[in-house]
């Protein structure tokens, strides 16, 4: 048995892909109605760079969120819709210019599968070819095969951004709740001992929520179990003198976020803590509990007071 799988340029499957994000639909899936009736059944086959263009495509241009993209069709499959859709006598396959009608219907195509992609866009008809389209898609219909050309603006990838899946909302990722830090020697931190004092330094705004290398401010009032995102997510300002040292983390803790609200975050989002903010803290070493500790004042600096060694969470 001979597996055929549909081929995809990879140089093209950025602009598709910006161009679906963009549209924000849903998915065409098995059921497109409304494109349906016109041509049937649908299967894309292959995404690549454009070619050589038909002079005599239709085209069309599909509008939504004060942004363009261009769309034309094949002259040959254009008129074996419009043949299915408007009727009238068979032709010979030979090359010509499309009438107005015959624009038209292409234009109807497109918005049928705007509107079955759940799309708020609109499409328009356009009289002139797109300069220079730089992807092709080649669909099979019930019809026969057309070439789909898109020609998308230049800065459609940035302002594409990805729209998140289901599996968004059911992965999830722990949090630290930094309140302060320090860098020390693995040597010092394996030497500490109840009632030692350290020196450490406040997180940006009194408390930060650290996702990986970065990490973004929170603001939260003294005893209150939710925070408000104060910050964009940036590097972290710590940054280890040598591989001899680690991290000391004086935190409230963990807190577990799907990866749909890590997308979601922006300033003003509330954010869970999982307990009220107030000592005692926990001291995280290499994001390892080795204690926990009370926020003390040292002659005007922040310090931390060991008050138990070993993970007691």
């Amino acid at each position: 048995m001979e597996l055929k799988f549909s081929y995809v340029a990879r140089a093209a499957v950025g602009e598709v892909n910006a161009v679906a994000r963009w549209l924000g639909g849903d998915g065409v899936g098995a059921a497109a109605p409304a494109l349906a009736r016109l041509v049937g059944a649908v299967r894309v086959v292959a995404v690549g760079a454009a070619g050589a263009l038909d002079p005599h495509a239709a085209w069309c241009e599909v509008r939504v969120a004060g942004a363009a993209v261009r769309v034309g069709g094949a002259s040959g499959g254009v008129r074996a819709i419009a043949q299915r859709v408007l009727g009238g006598p068979s032709e010979l396959a030979a090359p010509r210019p499309l009438t107005m009608a015959e624009r038209a219907v292409w234009t109807l195509v497109v918005a049928a599968a705007i509107a079955d992609l759940g799309v708020a866009g609109q499409a328009w008809p356009l009289e002139a070819a797109a300069a220079a389209p730089r992807v092709a898609v080649e669909v099979v219909m019930e019809l026969g095969a057309i070439t789909v050309w898109l020609d998308a603006p230049a800065g459609l990838l940035a302002r594409a951004a990805p729209r998140p899946g289901a599996w968004t909302a059911r992965a999830a990722l722990d949090g630290e709740l930094v309140v302060a830090r320090c860098a020390l020697p693995a040597t010092a931190v394996d030497a500490l001992a109840v009632g030692d004092v350290i020196v450490v330094e406040r997180a940006a705004g009194g408390l930060e929520l650290v996702i990986g290398d970065g990490a973004v401010a929170l603001a939260a009032a003294p005893g209150a179990v939710v925070a408000a995102v104060a910050s964009g997510y940036g590097p972290r300002d710590m940054a280890l003198p040598d591989d001899a040292h680690v991290e000391l983390a004086v935190t409230l803790g963990t807190t577990r976020l799907t990866v749909r609200q890590l997308s979601e975050l922006a300033v003003g989002v509330t954010v869970p803590l999982g307990r009220a903010v107030g000592g005692p803290f926990e001291l995280r070493a290499g994001g390892r509990v080795i204690g926990r500790g009370e926020l003390v004042d040292i002659d005007g600096e922040l310090g931390v007071r060991v008050v138990s060694l070993g993970d007691s969470t």
